[in-house]
């Protein structure tokens, strides 16, 4: 067995070399906060991305357009759970072209899907939407409104009250002004400027699918800051119910309405920053400051009327020579009429002493979780199958239920099936848990969810050229530092899966103990690809078998995720204080005998010391 790993090495080290002179592994050199995620919507031609520097978000993206029949743009949002409202201060746009950025509230990350959207400028706020019922808003002085009503052709809701597509630009500059329905570039009087020229609307462009593909490029341009559009304006987005209203403010005190429509969503939306560019082959930076989304019943700012719009100061007209006033004889005043005396009123009477206010009933002491996360790494493994039972049906909510029963705090998940999907599982993991987990996305299928404190992530693409992108996350587990690699290995080949396998601990490297990879890696502990990944690395089935620590259901072979044993959860040898507990096999059957997934979910507990 030495002699087969050395030669496996040996053979294999020539595959790492190529794979590593390819560029394989994608770093993100940023963490978002807690709870965010990004990505491009729509076809925008050059990859972005969002990072987070100290509290301030820095979006990067291309795309072309925001309304008409779909949408091309990056977006780093969060989920937004009925009422509330996101809030950001723009303070600075710059690129090669004159891209824009604002906030938006979005019903899902489809390119066609409804939205309301308020683009910060230098003095203009533009409003979009994409799904109203009715057709007034109110707009400002410097305001733009555009409204377009295509729904996305996949959505199944009730049209007939929602207005067709449309797309109109209002200007109110003075109180006379009548609307414009071009759509190229409008001229108005601006208080701070002697003219501004507002972008014209965007073209149609096509729907696309809404997971990037393999051919999208990543621009390493140095950012330009010679073109910026943006000096520090706040724009805001509140919602009630189905009224969504758009503010912008220079201070973040003083409110100026922009516009106001009912847009019906679903109870849960994507509330979060835009940025686009006009070119697909331009790059836009676009920072935010003073970033807030709020859940609940939000109050809305009493709105100040705008400049232009203010009522002019009332004048007293004035005469020349005026006449003497004719005199005026004072008529005599009647006699006094002789009143009643008053009588008296009765002495009020005495008040009776308040009632003793009863005593604070005491407050609930909280309940302590089922595990430490600071102490334990309860690592579960799962290839969900898209969500996908063995009896043919779809059901997320039944994924998300099993993985808050097993009570894992770092979460390994394959075969999700786009951005779309890992999202809807962080929402359903989050209700069925009621607990708060941060999630990342490969962009192919792997997926991470973890309770641990996150310090930063990435992407490895262990074989790119067949999309195999890893998830990576960077946590932190007491006082050490774990990080996680998600992954899903061809099916095919053995000789294939050995230089993924080669490639992965090539990412792995580049990062701190304690190493871990987990996922589905379509081999057997006999091949020779399981004896690449075990030269440097430890099988967590074995080394619980090894302990008597793995449990496992009846009728179950030892291990098996499948029908065999085809998912592994690998840690690093030079992780000694990642010590082994347990690893278990968990049965979801359900009465009829029907599982969540065609692969069985192993948890893996390790201790951290």
């Amino acid at each position: 067995m030495q002699l087969r790993t050395e030669t496996c090495v040996r053979v294999w080290c020539g595959v790492l070399l190529v794979l590593a002179m390819a560029g394989l592994t994608t770093a993100a050199p940023a963490m978002l906060p807690s709870g965010w995620s990004s990505r491009d919507i729509g076809l925008v031609g050059t990859r972005g991305q969002a990072l987070n520097r100290g509290g301030t978000f820095v979006l990067r993206g291309a795309g072309t357009s925001i309304g008409d029949r779909s949408d091309s743009f990056q977006f780093a949002y969060r989920l937004l759970r009925g009422d509330g409202e996101i809030v950001a201060r723009v303070s600075n746009v710059a690129g090669d072209s004159a891209g824009t950025a604002g906030v938006m509230l979005r019903e899902s990350l489809l390119a066609t899907s409804r939205f309301v959207y308020v683009r910060a400028g230098a003095g203009t706020s533009v409003f979009q939407q994409r799904g109203a019922v009715t057709a007034s808003a109110s707009v400002n002085a410097t305001a733009e409104v555009a409204r377009t009503g295509t729904l996305a052709a996949d959505e199944r809701r009730t049209t007939s009250s929602i207005a067709a597509t449309r797309a109109r630009t209002t200007t109110t500059s003075s109180p006379t002004s009548s609307p414009s329905t071009s759509r190229q570039a409008v001229t108005r009087p601006d208080p701070d400027a002697a003219s501004r020229t507002s972008s014209s609307l965007p073209s149609p462009s096509s729907a696309v699918p809404a997971t990037p593909t393999a051919e999208a490029r990543t621009d390493s341009r140095p950012i330009e800051t010679g073109n910026q559009q943006v000096t520090s304006e706040f724009v805001r987005l509140i919602r009630k119910g189905n009224r969504i209203s758009a503010y912008r403010s220079a201070d973040g005190v003083s409110w100026t309405l922009v516009g106001s429509e009912e847009v019906p969503m679903a109870s849960t939306i994507h509330a979060g920053l835009v940025v686009v560019s006009p070119d697909t082959g331009d790059l836009v930076t676009a920072t935010f400051e003073n970033v807030q989304v709020t859940a609940g019943n939000v109050s809305a700012p009493a709105p100040q009327m705008p400049p232009a719009l203010t009522a002019p100061p009332v004048v007293t007209p004035l005469t020349v020579n005026p006449a003497p006033p004719a005199p005026v004889t004072p008529a005599p005043e009647p006699a006094p009429v002789p009143q009643p005396a008053p009588t008296p009123e009765p002495p009020p009477a005495p008040e009776a002493p308040p009632a003793p206010e009863p005593p604070p009933a005491p407050e609930p002491e909280p309940t302590p979780p089922s595990t430490d996360p600071g102490t334990t790494v309860r690592l579960l493994q799962w290839n969900i199958h898209r969500g996908i039972g063995t009896d043919g049906v779809l059901n997320l909510d039944r994924i998300a239920q099993w993985i808050a029963a097993i009570n894992p705090n770092l979460i390994s998940l394959n075969e999700v099936a786009d951005q779309e999907t890992a999202d809807a599982i962080h929402l359903l993991v989050e209700q069925r848990s009621g607990l708060t987990w941060w999630s990342t996305f490969s962009g192919w299928g792997n997926q991470i969810l973890t309770r641990l404190p996150v310090q930063s992530a990435s992407v490895c693409g262990f074989n790119p050229g067949a999309g195999r992108l890893a998830a990576h996350v960077s946590a932190v587990a007491g006082s050490r530092l774990v990080n996680l690699w998600s992954a899903h290995l061809a099916v095919d080949s053995g000789g294939t899966r050995a230089a993924e396998i080669l490639a992965l601990q090539s990412c792995a490297s580049q990062w701190p103990e304690g190493r871990l990879m987990a996922g589905d890696f379509n081999m057997q502990a006999s091949s020779g690809e399981y004896s690449v990944a075990a030269a440097s690395y430890v099988d967590a089935w074995d080394a619980a078998r090894a302990l008597g620590a793995t449990i496992n259901f009846s009728g179950n072979c030892d291990g098996c995720t499948r029908n065999s044993r085809i998912d592994y959860v690998f840690a690093s040898q030079g992780a000694w204080w990642l010590r082994i507990q347990s690893a278990q096999v968990f049965d979801t059957r359900d009465a009829n005998g029907d599982m969540a997934s065609d692969h069985k979910p192993m948890l893996v507990i390790y201790e951290v010391h």
